[in-house]
Parts: structure tokens; C-alpha cells; sequence
């Protein structure tokens, strides 16, 4: 009986110390990265049950925006939720084949918020996610003409639209259906997208290990 116990016991310490902890980089993005869930958002969530039998404990590491910007750029990472240059070796991986639409958000007004061309809201500030100096989304915006803040979380945008410090932040579908009543209220998703996209992790090819098990 004692050696059966050991045995369990030390097989079971086997199984633990092959599990791989990785960390995977994330900024404060509510619901899909947050601090402020158990289960640290619905990325997360998505990841782990994805490949729960694969023997990886997940290990969030919120960094601002402009750090994980970073540490992405220095080469020194294995997997992120937030989303490197193009010019870095990396594969991304969808977790959820649900679209999510990404549009900008301002002070609720009658008419509908929606425009034709970046030219319709040059004149305004648009609050944005800190994001690489080499970012197409980015440029996109500043060869337009248009004034971007750049925020550390999408919170910190909608609280500067509701103190009028920005015309616009950059805000999801999802996450403006997840405000309060009494903050939704007050303001406007735009009806104009400025993307579509789908939860996804992004793997740096160096780690082949982690690579395999999306295979």
C-alpha cells in the first residue's frame, strides 16, 4: 500500500514538473484581457480550454501597451494576445471563429455615427491604442490627417469621450455590450467599422514546442 502511494504520488510529481508555464503578453483589455477576472478574460479562457490537455499552465503578463511593443520587438517572447509588426517570424492561431467588430465611439448623438472616408473625421481626436511607430492600422490614421491620442486601455478612451477630452476612442462591439447601462447610455458605437477580427494568439516561431500543439 505505501508503495502504491509513492508511486502515485511521484508520478503525479512527474506530471507537474513537465507542465510548461508560458507567458503570454497581454494589455488591459476587458473582457478579453483583464486583471479584474478570475479567469483573466475571455482570451484566456479560450486558450486554456483550446489545449487544456497539452500540458501548458497559461501565465498572463500585462504589460502597457508601449512595453509590450517592447518586448515583442526584442525577439523575446513566445506567445502574445497582443499583436506584433508584420515584419517579425510569428503565426497566429484563431481561438474563436466568432467575428469581432472594432469601430470608434463618442458622446451619444441623434444622428447616426458613421462615415464614408477618413476625411469625414480628420478634424476630430481619435484616442487609439498605443501601438508600433510601423503600424499600417496607425498610419492609416495619421497620413489622413487625423489627431490620435494613444491611450494604455480601451477604459481610459471611453472615460476621456464621457470628460470630453477625445471626439472618439477606439472601442468593439463586444466590449461596449459589457459597459454598464449607465455608461452605455451615454455613448454612441460607431456604425462604420474600422475592422473585423477574431480572438487569436499569436506564436512566435521560435518556440516550436507551443507551435506543435496548435497543429
Amino acid at each position: 500500500m505505501k508503495i502504491y502511494v509513492f508511486l502515485t504520488l511521484f508520478i503525479s510529481f512527474l506530471s507537474f514538473s513537465q507542465e510548461k508555464t508560458i507567458e503570454v503578453i497581454a494589455v488591459e483589455y476587458p473582457p478579453f484581457t483583464t486583471l479584474d477576472r478570475d479567469d483573466d478574460g475571455l482570451a484566456f479562457k479560450l486558450l486554456r480550454k483550446k489545449i487544456i490537455e497539452k500540458g501548458f499552465t497559461w501565465q498572463p503578463l500585462f504589460l502597457p501597451p508601449g512595453r509590450a511593443i517592447r518586448v515583442i520587438n526584442s525577439d523575446q517572447w513566445c506567445a502574445s494576445f497582443y499583436p506584433p509588426t508584420s515584419t517579425l517570424d510569428y503565426s497566429t492561431y484563431i481561438l474563436d471563429e466568432n467575428s469581432i467588430q472594432i469601430g470608434l465611439v463618442r458622446k451619444k448623438q441623434v444622428a447616426e455615427f458613421s462615415w464614408e472616408s477618413f476625411d469625414d473625421i480628420k478634424r476630430f481626436k481619435v484616442g487609439l491604442l498605443r501601438s508600433d511607430k510601423h503600424s499600417v492600422f496607425i498610419k492609416s490614421f495619421t497620413d489622413a490627417g487625423i489627431h490620435v491620442f494613444f491611450l494604455e486601455s480601451v477604459d481610459i478612451g471611453v472615460k476621456m469621450v464621457l470628460a470630453d477630452r477625445l471626439d472618439y476612442a477606439i472601442l468593439d462591439n463586444i466590449t461596449f455590450d459589457a459597459l454598464s447601462s449607465e455608461i452605455k447610455n451615454k455613448l454612441q458605437l460607431s456604425t462604420t467599422h474600422l475592422l473585423e477580427t477574431q480572438i487569436s494568439i499569436h506564436i512566435n516561431n521560435k518556440c516550436t514546442v507551443i507551435n506543435n500543439s496548435f497543429k
